[in-house]
């Protein structure tokens, strides 16, 4: 027996998160996830990236760009269907994945090195201690 695994696209991923959201706010909190994991390579680095002040401006701030233009197309275009002002606005907002501000994700991701010493009768020895925080 084959088995065959497929990857979904970010797109269809955004579709589904929209699609399956109760509200805007949960869909705005999984759009930001979504976002996060994107960027990142491990859970250490998404938890900094979620909790960072300045990469989650940024992003609300690209988001309202993109939330700009799609409500300036449906202006054009008039009398359009509920879904199909649905699957614009996943296409305008899913430019927001081919973005990223790069020095703010470098200091989120930072982890500072910072020296120990530890007294032992007659020696002093120095080690270094990764800063997760």
């Amino acid at each position: 027996m084959k088995t065959t695994i497929t990857k979904q696209s970010k797109i269809e991923t955004l579709e589904q998160l929209f699609n399956q959201a109760p509200e805007v706010d949960s869909f705005m909190f999984a759009l930001w996830m979504f976002w996060c994991e994107s960027v990142t390579i491990n859970s250490r680095e998404l938890q900094q990236v979620l909790a960072n002040r300045s990469v989650n401006n940024w992003f609300l701030t690209e988001l309202r760009k993109e939330e700009k233009e799609c409500a300036m197309l449906l202006l054009e275009y008039k009398g359009v269907s509920q879904d199909d002002k649905n699957k614009l606005y996943i296409k305008c907002i899913y430019k927001l994945f081919s973005k990223f501000p790069l020095s703010l994700l470098k200091n989120a991701k930072h982890r500072e090195i910072k020296p120990k010493t530890s007294k032992v009768p007659g020696y002093q020895i120095e080690f270094s201690i990764i800063n997760l925080n």
